[in-house]
C-alpha cells in the first residue's frame, strides 16, 4: 500500500507532467511568430513552423528545425545573420551560451544563398546533380564536332506551356490558361522557349525532351519509309548517288498502342545516301 505522503508526491508529478512536457511551447511559439514576421519583410512565404527544437545540454548547442518557409526567402549573408542573432536574443535566457544552428527543410540555412553573394561565390550544391549519361536516348551522328563538358549526353525535360482541351460547352478548342492582361500564358512562354531556350540547350549538348510537339508549323507532312497511310507512297529517287536502308534501328510508329517494354525509335528503319567525298561511312540522314 503507498503512504499519503506518496500518494501526494505521485499526485504532484502528475498534475507538473505536462508543464514538464510543454516547457518548450511558449518559447517555439515566440520564434515562429517572429520569424514569420522578419521574414514577410522580404517575401510571403507563409508562416514559419518549428518542427523540433533540440538543445544537446553536454556540447551546449541548440538545434532549430523549421519548414521550408525560411529557405523560400531571398537569403543573403546579411539577412540569414539577422535571423540567427533574432533566434540567439529570443532563446538567450532559457538556452544562455548555447551555440545555435537553424536548418529549413532539412538544409542549414546558410546554403539557400546563392553562389553569386557568397564571399567565395560559390554555391555548396553541385552544378549537375546527375552524371552524364553514356547511352544518351538520341545521339546526332552528323554533328562535324563533339563535347565532353557542359550538357553532353544530359537529359533535360522542359514544359514549354500547357496543351489546349476541349470546351464542350463553347464546343470549340481552347488553351488551358486564360487571356490574363491580353497575354496567353500558354502563348507566351513557348514563345521563348521553342525558338530560343531549346536550341541553346542543344546547342550545348542536352537532349530535351518536351512533352509536346515542338514545330508550330501548320502545314506539317511527315514522310515515313516504312509506313504509308491514306493510299500515299514513299519513293526514293537516286541522283548521283544510291539511297539505301541504314544497318541501324530508326524510328517507326507501328503500333496503336504501345506497352511499357516497346521502343518505337527501334521499331522501324532510315534512309541514306553519302553527302560527302572523299570519307570512308556515308553521312546518315
Amino acid at each position: 500500500m503507498l503512504t499519503r505522503k506518496v500518494k501526494t508526491f505521485f499526485l504532484i508529478l502528475f498534475l507538473c507532467l505536462p508543464a514538464l512536457s510543454f516547457s518548450q511551447a511558449p518559447l517555439i511559439k515566440l520564434l515562429e511568430d517572429t520569424l514569420t514576421v522578419f521574414g514577410k519583410k522580404y517575401a510571403d512565404v507563409g508562416k514559419v513552423r518549428i518542427s523540433r527544437l533540440t538543445p544537446n545540454a553536454s556540447q551546449k548547442s541548440l538545434t532549430l528545425n523549421t519548414n521550408a518557409a525560411l529557405g523560400y526567402l531571398p537569403l543573403r549573408p546579411h539577412n540569414v545573420d539577422s535571423i540567427y542573432d533574432l533566434v540567439r536574443n529570443l532563446t538567450r535566457f532559457t538556452y544562455p551560451n548555447y551555440s545555435v544552428s537553424i536548418l529549413s527543410d532539412g538544409r542549414e540555412l546558410t546554403e539557400y544563398i546563392p553562389g553569386y553573394y557568397r564571399k567565395s561565390g560559390k554555391s555548396p550544391f553541385p552544378r549537375f546533380g546527375v552524371a552524364a549519361s553514356s547511352y544518351p536516348l538520341t545521339r546526332n551522328l552528323s554533328s562535324p564536332v563533339t563535347f565532353s563538358k557542359g550538357l553532353q549526353n544530359r537529359h533535360l525535360a522542359l514544359w514549354h506551356s500547357h496543351g489546349r482541351y476541349y470546351n464542350q460547352t463553347r464546343q470549340e478548342w481552347l488553351w488551358q490558361r486564360p487571356v490574363l492582361f491580353s497575354t496567353v500564358e500558354d502563348l507566351y512562354t513557348q514563345s521563348y522557349v521553342l525558338p530560343f531556350l531549346v536550341p541553346m540547350l542543344e546547342n550545348a549538348g542536352a537532349n530535351v525532351l518536351i512533352p509536346r510537339e515542338r514545330d508550330t508549323q501548320v502545314n506539317e507532312v511527315i514522310v515515313d519509309n516504312d509506313k504509308n497511310l491514306d493510299r500515299s507512297e514513299f519513293k526514293a529517287v537516286n541522283g548521283a548517288e544510291i539511297w539505301t536502308t541504314g544497318s541501324l534501328p530508326g524510328f517507326g510508329d507501328m503500333k496503336d498502342n504501345y506497352t511499357e517494354k516497346d521502343n518505337p525509335f527501334r521499331m522501324g528503319t532510315y534512309m541514306q545516301a553519302r553527302t560527302t567525298t572523299g570519307t570512308t561511312n556515308p553521312a546518315e540522314i
